[in-house]
């Protein structure tokens, strides 16, 4: 899988993506770990495209019910005015995210956060970024290929564009 993610396995090297708060550089081992998901199944999709594409070789598809309650720093419209960005970070460069997604896990004046919540860059569906301090705070609901679920995905795709399978 892709930077060996698991159902709720955190990843503990980067920075890779939109809100990886790891302390550079790219691919060191690091304290901090992180892993991505979405209320939606298309928010899911869209999340792990490849430009346009999805391969599904190697991908799982994880329902995930939260065990515990979760602090959440919320990045979505006014949510986001509040912490002292603006909703552009769910749609700008990474280079750009990452710095304030460990800004906003180190600042204490977040309160700590177990994670973030915001609007994702391709259809504003919500996006979460949950950090290892979550702890195992998840219980798997399904755990699935992605691929045994093709007919789904390429139903949720096609409208969007998204060109579908191995590649």
């Amino acid at each position: 899988m892709k930077f060996h993610a698991t159902a709720t396995g955190y990843r503990f090297d980067g920075p890779y993506v939109r809100m990886d708060h790891h302390v550079p550089p790219s691919g060191s081992a690091s304290d901090r770990g992180i892993f991505y998901g979405a209320p939606t199944y298309r928010g899911c999709l869209v999340e792990v495209l490849d430009d346009r594409y999805l391969d599904p070789t190697g991908r799982r598809h994880a329902v995930l019910q939260s065990t515990t309650a979760l602090r959440l720093l919320d990045l979505r419209g006014p949510g986001a005015m509040a912490a002292g960005v603006d909703a552009r970070i769910g749609k700008c460069d990474h280079e750009e995210s990452q710095p304030w997604a460990r800004y906003f896990y180190d600042d204490s004046a977040y309160g700590n956060v177990d994670g973030f919540a915001w609007f994702n860059s391709h259809t504003d569906d919500e996006a979460y970024a949950f950090l290892e301090r979550a702890g195992n705070a998840y219980t798997i609901i399904s755990d699935v290929p992605l691929d045994s679920e093709i007919a789904e995905v390429t139903r949720i795709c096609n409208p969007l564009g998204i060109v579908v399978g191995p590649f």
